[in-house]
């Protein structure tokens, strides 16, 4: 993966942002809320620096994967999906940076239902990307048998990739549901896929290998 300039740039705009309001930042500044929307947990301002360079030190991370990974000839194949969830997760994190900057100027934000609508927004695009992905070793479903078997890897991402779609659509749909049950949709959805995704994997691993020893 090449070096994109304009995700870069993005990041240090949000970057060189958060160093000029820094000083209009109270002392202590939100960093957690509760599930119906109550902020619980507030940190020192500084704190404000690490969300800003999260997306930093996660692009540097995406960037390096392909150099490491035993599979990084699997990344020409899918150099598009991996760049649009490079973009996905990033622009995640910058949004939720700028949106705890924003709830100490205007208290009104409901930041529980924003990150209802951005984790509905992430996952739709997981799912839709994350078919496209080939085997590797650092970005996809990994179990056990994703990672002995090209094809059940195949499978298992198709299956997995149209799971997070809907989940993230249903979560958009929702977000006219009370935060308590829309934060159980997301929960029981997550652990509901990433379990059947397990057990779907082992299935078609020991179907496929049972196929060959009857030939």
């Amino acid at each position: 993966m090449k070096f994109n300039k304009w995700i870069l740039g993005i990041i240090f705009l949000s970057i060189i942002g958060t160093v000029l309001i820094y000083p209009y930042l109270p002392n202590q500044i939100p960093i957690h809320w509760g599930i119906s929307g109550e902020i619980d947990g507030r940190g020192k301002k500084w704190m404000s620096f690490i969300t800003a360079l999260l997306p930093l030190g996660m692009y540097l991370l995406f960037y390096m994967v392909p150099f490491i990974d035993p599979k990084r000839e699997n990344y020409k194949l899918h150099r598009k999906a991996y760049f649009y969830i490079v973009i996905a997760v990033v622009m995640f994190m910058i949004v939720l940076h700028w949106l705890t900057i924003a709830v100490n100027f205007y208290s009104n934000i409901d930041v529980v239902l924003c990150m209802r609508v951005m984790f509905g927004i992430l996952f739709v695009v997981l799912g839709k990307y994350m078919r496209k992905l080939k085997f590797n070793y650092f970005a996809g479903i990994r179990t056990p048998w994703t990672l002995s078997n090209e094809v059940v890897w195949a499978k298992t991402h198709d299956v997995g990739g149209y799971g997070f779609m809907l989940l993230g659509l249903i979560m958009l749909v929702t977000i006219i549901l009370n935060h308590e049950i829309g934060f159980a949709i997301m929960m029981i959805g997550v652990v509901g896929i990433t379990l059947g995704l397990f057990v779907y994997s082992y299935i078609v691993f020991n179907r496929i290998k049972n196929e060959e020893n009857i030939k």
